[in-house]
């Protein structure tokens, strides 16, 4: 992704962008299949509230990685822009307008008219703007409601980042962490830690994404990256399996910030674009249209799972799923972001412009 577009989930721009965070965009979006996946097929076997089983417990731990990389991803851009001006703050949020909220409120209408019948009527809008307003909050859209809180404030937290320089600001993302330590640690000990701080919970990720890179600045960084990364993930797996922890070991728990942090380096690191020119149109086309994916994936899985009889909880059947969501999503997704939400970019950018 090129330096100029600021958030990971956004819609996508003509300018050139940076293959390296595309394949971290586009890994991330085959985990996010993956959680779903994992999820839909356990349900199917009827294995929901049986406990976990381990197999179930190892997928989960590394699909859901997913979550802290989108977060990662968004704040590397968002907190990175220009904002000395007023015009470069006015410009931020329209470009967000425009080519963030616009989309999601058009994704959010077509899954509501799916789940209303493709019924044009006073309930479908009702319905809609419920589910706007918070409804959504509880599927697996509740991602975007907290990512847009974060997009709104980045301008001045990034402002205040470069104020601070690198290693204050770092810092500041540190005591965030922190923080997240004492909330997993005060939950697991059944007794809730309540103090607050500004960057805590998912905002401590966001920030993250802006600091983590300029500490992996090495070949032997990038190593001690990704070997603290695998420990982690092995610490989360094990502590899950042996009911160490009751809860949030894959949500805000400085394993899991250890996991993501890890592994977001490796993978901005591993990929060189043109050493293979298929490699790089695919890595393209996916991060293109990985939010739009994102929006339709779910439908598409479930479809998809029933027509091909897939009702068994096995490695097999959750890969194949997985393998053909994927590029039925991103085709479905794509050919609704190019019907119906590009053409209105371009005519309001157009406007804009004159």
């Amino acid at each position: 992704m090129a330096a100029n577009q600021r958030t990971s989930m956004s819609m996508p721009s003509s300018k050139k962008r940076d293959l390296r965070y595309e394949f971290v965009r586009s890994v991330a979006l085959i985990l996010m299949i993956g959680v779903h996946v994992n999820q839909h097929q356990y349900e199917k076997a009827g294995l929901a509230g049986t406990g976990f089983t381990f197999m179930y417990t190892v997928l989960n731990s590394l699909f859901l990685l997913c979550n802290g990389i989108y977060f990662m991803l968004s704040g590397r851009f968002a907190l990175s822009g220009k904002f000395d001006t007023k015009e470069d703050i006015k410009k931020y949020y329209k470009n967000k307008a425009l080519k963030l909220i616009f989309p999601i409120l058009v994704f959010m209408f077509f899954e509501c008219l799916r789940e209303c019948d493709f019924v044009f009527d006073l309930h479908l809008f009702r319905e809609y703007f419920w589910r706007v307003w918070g409804g959504n909050n509880s599927t697996i859209y509740w991602f975007l409601y907290v990512l847009v809180g974060n997009i709104l404030v980045a301008p001045f937290i990034g402002k205040a980042f470069k104020e601070l320089g690198d290693r204050a600001a770092f810092l500041l993302t540190g005591l965030g962490l922190l923080f997240n330590a004492f909330v997993t640690i005060g939950e697991n000990c059944g007794h809730p830690f309540n103090w607050g701080f500004p960057l805590a919970g998912w905002s401590a990720y966001f920030c993250l994404g802006y600091c983590v890179e300029k500490l992996a600045d090495s070949k032997k960084k990038v190593l001690i990256a990704g070997i603290v990364s695998v420990l982690s993930l092995v610490a989360i797996i094990s502590c899950s399996r042996n009911a160490v922890f009751v809860s949030g070991l894959t949500g805000h728990s400085p394993l899991y910030g250890l996991t993501i942090a890890g592994l977001f380096v490796v993978l901005c690191n591993v990929y060189r674009s043109g050493k293979l020119k298929a490699a790089d149109m695919a890595v393209k086309f996916i991060g293109k249209y990985s939010f739009a994916a994102y929006m339709v994936h779910l439908p598409v899985m479930d479809k998809l799972g029933h027509f091909l009889h897939l009702s068994s909880y096995n490695i097999g059947q959750i890969f194949l799923l997985i393998a053909v969501t994927l590029p039925a999503a991103l085709l479905l997704g794509a050919l609704l972001q190019e019907i119906c939400v590009s053409p209105v970019i371009r005519i309001v950018e157009k406007k804009m412009l004159t």
